[in-house]
């Protein structure tokens, strides 16, 4: 459309003559149309979309919109017109609580004409539309926004806002045999926080958490019972087996669970992932709010959080709302044709949209143009840009973990003295779990502690061991029962024994003091070694302010929550900060053979304690050679008929200043004087030593005692070891 104004000369007019000039009608119509024209201008100007940004770009009416709260969230408005005018002020109110924060949204100088809208159509930027961010105290439910773009205004109501996740990750990494220094790429847990559904991420990570041995379960109730191995190579060894991936991810599924529970047997409060480092282990195994996997693939780590917070593999699910071809668009060539859906990803960090279709450059090489897949089939990387380390998980699979978040994830009540979830209708934590018995939740949160990790198998007592402490980190703590305390074993049998009773202790030296505690494992010796109930992996939890532990004993202690300690238990492994001698011979010499490394026992039955054993450089796992190492008595060979004492010594054991080596002797069995050399003479007591005279390190050692000292006429004698405790 064209006008054209003619406006002839100004004249001056009579004012006796009545004259309606032509030019003056021409003016009036042109102010009329150019009145019209600027009004429709005005009224071109509209508010075409209003998005809401976290995880993903949606709009509040999207079926599975929902905030988190307390989140910063992108606000971005979609202003238009036909005439692409400059562009308008734009200005959000955010209102709560009967409160206001005032935003001005930045955007193009011009308004564009239009902006393609819809799933599958738009295409998020910064460029052609109004953006600001909404501060995340702002982000709670009740929270709403007022609009205007110039004359121009709306209202956005009906915001859904879900709970304010602080999730707390506790992760272990674990290193099989020995330690390594493999990890995730740099930059994962900050990209972590910001594509799952919360509000923050609380990472509590334990890192190079290192066993030298450890015990593999049998796998699929196969034909190898569980093992105590120090390489993959020993687990052949010992079974003829090659080990199975599973069995080494079973292995951490043990730990994980037990860790899990010794901070709270319900669980709820933290989720738990194990790493696994140093050994060939493919993918991860996960369960609600717990999970492991190898500690060097991102991807499977992403994927199997998804399975903590409660996602399934989707392509086995009839609800999953995304597979084939949607909107014009194809899926990725994958099984059953699972996708991302159209909806766009969004991270905060770099204020990026991330497409919901594969792009050029993509890390895994992926044809473009397709949709993109979840993490939860397909993997947790491969289709994601460069910028980024994981794909992107589905609004679906966002509005599930949130929703299973809510259901199941506890946050701690002040008010109500007790772990609550997610209660809609107060927008508050305020639905209570079960009423805290001291072992289902922590009574002590987030505090220092050190874990202790202890295997028990009844069916195969070889494979009983102590793990090195882990720690310290921040968890929680629970009661804790002394098997010497009857109050104690009373409660335990009341709210921590497992059904068939507390068969197993653990005897701590920490900060110098010892204390005994029950662990809830039980001893079933009578089912099949092949059977995967036969183990029990079983922590405590101890304050990590009682200082350094240096030494645990796993103890059998069968009903020790009914019968208490017995007099002597049995010694099934020991963990020492720096091994005595002692314990360096019964592990290293016996290794995964030596069930009962207590001292003063007999493991073998064979008639003498481990640790005269010990001395007399015997096999305590052997009774056949008990006998044959047993002390001599000789009262013919010496020239003045003393009584001849004669025993092997280990030299090792002589060294060992925590090992005590004595002859003893009287002249009746109930008072023993100890036998100090005096002397050569007939009448003095004569100790000789002959080096290595039964073989390199063992050594022979000879007390001849006079007659004079028996003077009733008998004279007995005996060696006395005792191994004192570190």
């Amino acid at each position: 459309m064209s006008c054209v104004l003619k406006i002839a000369p100004f004249c001056p007019i009579p004012s006796n003559m009545l004259v309606r000039p032509l030019w003056t009608m021409k003016y009036f119509q042109l102010f009329i149309l150019t009145a019209t024209l600027l009004l429709g201008q005005a009224m071109a100007v509209n508010i075409d979309a209003v998005y809401f940004a976290q995880t993903h770009v949606m709009k509040p009416t999207d079926p599975y919109f929902r905030l988190v709260g307390e989140r910063e969230t992108l606000i971005k408005v979609h202003v238009t017109d036909p005439s692409t005018p400059a562009s308008p002020v734009v200005n959000a109110a955010v209102h709560l609580d009967g409160a206001t924060l005032n935003l001005s949204l930045s955007g193009p100088a011009t308004l564009p004409a239009s902006i393609p809208d819809g799933p599958g159509v738009v295409q998020h930027s910064l460029d052609d539309s109004f953006t600001a961010v909404i501060p995340a105290d702002w982000v709670k439910p009740g929270m709403t926004v007022d609009l205007t773009a110039g004359a121009v205004s709306e209202n956005v109501s009906g915001i859904a806002v879900g709970a304010p996740t602080k999730l707390k990750l506790t992760m272990f990494d674990v290193q099989y045999f020995a330690d390594t220094d493999d990890d995730y790429p740099s930059g994962w847990a900050e990209e972590l926080e910001v594509k799952l559904p919360i509000k923050e991420l609380d990472l509590r990570r334990v890192p190079h958490v290192v066993f030298p041995e450890l015990v593999i379960p049998p796998w699929r109730d196969g034909p190898a019972p569980a093992v105590r191995i120090s390489s993959t190579a020993d687990y052949k060894d010992q079974t003829g087996m090659n080990i199975h991936f599973e069995s080494k991810l079973n292995a951490a599924r043990e730990w994980n669970l037990a860790l899990s529970a010794a901070a709270g047997r319900h669980g709820r409060v933290s989720v738990y992932y194990t790493n696994i480092y140093g050994t060939n282990s493919n993918g991860g195994k996960s369960f609600p709010l717990a999970g492991i996997g190898n500690g060097t693939e991102h991807g499977v780590m992403f994927h199997e959080l998804g399975h903590t917070l409660g996602l399934p593999h989707w392509g086995n699910s009839s609800s999953y709302p995304y597979k084939g071809a949607m909107h014009g668009i194809d899926p990725p060539t994958i099984n059953k044709e699972v996708h991302a859906g159209p909806t766009w990803g969004f991270d905060m960090r770099s204020m990026t949209f991330i497409p919901c279709t594969v792009q050029a450059g993509n890390v895994g090489g992926q044809p473009t143009g397709t949709y993109k897949i979840d993490p939860m089939h397909g993997g947790g990387t491969g289709y994601q840009e460069p910028a980024f380390l994981f794909n992107h998980f589905s609004d679906y699979s966002s509005a599930e973990m949130m929703e299973f978040l809510e259901a199941n994830y506890a946050s701690w009540n002040e008010s109500l003295g007790q772990f609550a979830t997610w209660d809609p209708a107060t927008s508050d934590y305020t639905d209570p779990l079960a009423t805290p018995d001291g072992v289902n939740y922590p009574i002590e949160r987030d505090v220092e502690v050190i874990s202790l990790l202890a295997s028990v198998s009844g069916p195969t007592p070889e494979a009983c061991m102590v793990y090195p402490p882990i720690g310290p980190y921040t968890a929680g703590l629970i009661k804790r029962f002394d098997p010497t305390v009857e109050a104690d074993r009373l409660e335990a049998q009341e709210i921590y024994s497992p059904s068939a009773g507390c068969d197993a202790s653990l005897r701590v030296t920490q900060g110098g003091v010892v204390r005994t505690y029950l662990l809830r494992a039980e001893w079933l010796p009578f089912i099949s070694p092949s059977s995967a109930a036969g183990l029990k992996t079983a922590a405590i939890n101890l304050p990590a302010s009682d200082g350094e532990v240096t030494r645990v004993e796993l103890l059998l202690t069968p009903d020790a929550d009914s019968q208490g300690l017995p007099d002597e238990p049995q010694v099934l492994h020991t963990w020492a900060l720096n091994p005595t001698p002692f314990d360096r011979w019964a592990d290293g010499s016996f290794p995964g053979t030596l069930t009962d490394k207590n001292p003063t026992n007999d493991a073998d039955s064979g008639g003498l304690a481990t640790e005269l054993e010990w001395v007399l450089m015997g096999n305590p796992t052997d009774p056949a050679d008990d006998l044959l190492i047993e002390p001599q008595l000789d009262m013919t060979s010496d020239p003045d008929g003393k009584l001849v004492f004669q025993f092997r010594r280990n030299d090792l054991a002589h060294l060992d200043q925590m090992t005590s080596i004595r002859v003893q002797y009287g002249s009746d069995l109930a008072g023993w004087t100890d036998a100090v050399h005096q002397g050569v003479g007939p009448s003095d007591i004569t100790i000789t030593e002959a080096d290595d005279a039964y073989g390199e390190g063992v050594d022979m050692v000879k007390v001849a005692i006079p007659q004079s000292l028996a003077p009733e006429g008998a004279l007995f004698a005996r060696l006395v070891v005792d191994i004192s405790s570190p």
